[in-house]
């Protein structure tokens, strides 16, 4: 019956009620956006590993979305941010990639689309080596590349 108490039960938020919140924050323009969608990240994770909530495991949109939320926000800091966020990423990729004995989802698997919004958070930063750290990231997808064949 609608509205009956086991009905109540599960609406229990998972991994894409979060990264739907992280991309709402990454489009909000708000300066603070980055922060706000990490938060929700590192609610996740805790989450996820406390077992208190085991479908909110962090995923490779979730990781894009903290990244263009830092992209997006321009806020001081923001381009270092994102950049942190990109190297976690490559680095919970490469366990997938070493250990493929985590067969629940997605997990995380680097991408284009958040290598791009890295660039772009320093493209548009002020930051004095921001060209450097530009093309850097670009070495990594290259790297990356190589090494995989993964052409997401």
């Amino acid at each position: 019956m609608p509205g009956s108490t086991s009905d109540r039960r599960n609406i229990q938020p998972d991994v894409r009620s979060y990264t739907k919140a992280i991309n709402a924050y990454s489009r909000s323009g708000r300066s603070d956006a980055g922060e706000q969608a990490e938060n929700l990240m590192r609610e996740m994770e805790n989450l996820y590993n406390s077992g208190e909530n085991p479908t909110v495991r962090p995923n490779s949109y979730t990781y894009t979305g903290v990244i263009e939320a830092y992209a997006n926000s321009g806020a001081p800091g923001s381009a270092l941010a994102a950049d942190r966020i990109c190297e976690e990423m490559i680095r919970k990729g490469k366990e997938i990639v070493v250990d493929d004995t985590r067969k629940d989802g997605d997990d995380v698997k680097f991408n284009a689309r958040a290598f791009n919004a890295a660039i772009r958070a320093w493209a548009e930063s002020d930051e004095p080596d921001a060209a450097i750290k530009a093309e850097s990231i670009l070495g990594k997808m290259r790297e990356l590349y190589k090494e995989t064949g993964n052409r997401d």
